[in-house]
């Protein structure tokens, strides 16, 4: 049940406002937060969760958003990606039922599907007219995105963490967070709602995002992973020749028992490959350096594979 809400300024810009609500029998407590960016036209909207109880509470579902649209004839844009096929576009017309979104491998969670689409209404979403919702949830992990069109025509959209195997156990005193859920709408079309996420995300999503960033060329789509230490430094003179300030050395240049050549081998074993890059890592530096050009390297910690020193060492 509802207990009160108020608003606090957060800057010129930003305001947030908190909902406090309670159970009406159990010591539990819920408060939305909702914050506004005025200048971006972006709100994030999250939960917090606590209780008084004695011991400690299972939690099981507790999305981040839940947002009710009238009105009919809805439309979602979802973006499937694949390797190689990243945020691919898919757009169709909402039904009756519910239709989900989601990921449940748990880590690189987006590689399959973005927690992120676009929901349009009359008509397909246009570039530069009609209104459009988007959404986006800030969160790498497993999630489920839930689009229902009820007995009414109405839209309810369902946005968190996602349930399944997401049983999170809360002690009594400490406070849960949701994910924040990323919301823009625009009267003109997708264009201005991809703008508004881009200007959000300049100001508050990334470090220093209003800066230049430095112009880099990465050798993957050159070489994959089929290169040695003359190939490599063969690019160097290309980049710096267009003005290239930055180069990175992308996957294959570690492994030695078992040559990092494919994706199915030596991921985690961080030594240089001796076949490949016989003088080290410290030579091709150099070499970058002597072209007036930043030297750096691609790496994975967060995967193991099978066939790998570290594996091997330590299975399971």
């Amino acid at each position: 049940m509802y207990v009160k809400h108020f608003t606090v300024p957060v800057d010129d810009n930003v305001s947030l406002a908190r909902i406090e609500l309670r159970d009406a029998r159990y010591p539990f407590f819920v408060t939305l937060n909702l914050q506004a960016y005025r200048d971006e036209d972006v709100i994030e909207q999250g939960v917090e969760i606590r209780h008084d109880e004695s011991g400690i509470v299972a939690l099981d579902r507790f999305a981040s958003a839940a947002v009710l649209l009238r009105g009919r004839g809805h439309w979602l844009s979802q973006f499937p990606s694949d390797y190689k096929r990243e945020a691919t576009q898919a757009e169709e017309r909402l039904g009756p039922g519910i239709k989900i979104l989601d990921s449940k491998i748990g880590v690189r969670a987006t590689r399959f599907r973005m927690p992120s689409f676009l929901v349009s209404r009359g008509q397909p979403a246009q570039e530069e007219q009609g209104e459009v919702l988007g959404g986006s949830l800030a969160w790498s992990g497993s999630f489920q995105l839930a689009f229902e069109i009820d007995h009414r025509t109405r839209l309810r959209m369902l946005s968190g963490i996602n349930p399944a195997g997401g049983r999170y156990h809360l002690a009594n005193g400490a406070v849960f967070t949701t994910p924040k859920m990323l919301w823009s709408r625009s009267g003109q079309g997708k264009g201005q709602v991809s703008r508004n996420f881009h200007r959000w995300a300049r100001k508050y999503g990334i470090r220093v995002g209003e800066q230049p960033r430095r112009t880099l060329l990465n050798n993957w789509e050159a070489t994959h992973m089929n290169f040695d230490e003359a190939k490599i430094v063969s690019l160097f003179d290309g980049a710096a020749e267009i003005g290239v300030e930055t180069f990175l050395l992308d996957d294959g240049w570690f492994g030695n028992r078992h040559p990092r050549d494919n994706d199915r081998s030596r991921l985690a074993d961080w030594q240089v490959n001796q076949r490949k890059l016989p003088h080290g890592l410290s030579y091709l530096a150099h070499e970058a350096k002597a072209r007036g050009l930043r030297f750096g390297i691609c790496i994975e910690p967060e995967m193991v594979n099978l066939r790998s020193d570290l594996y091997e060492r330590q299975p399971g």
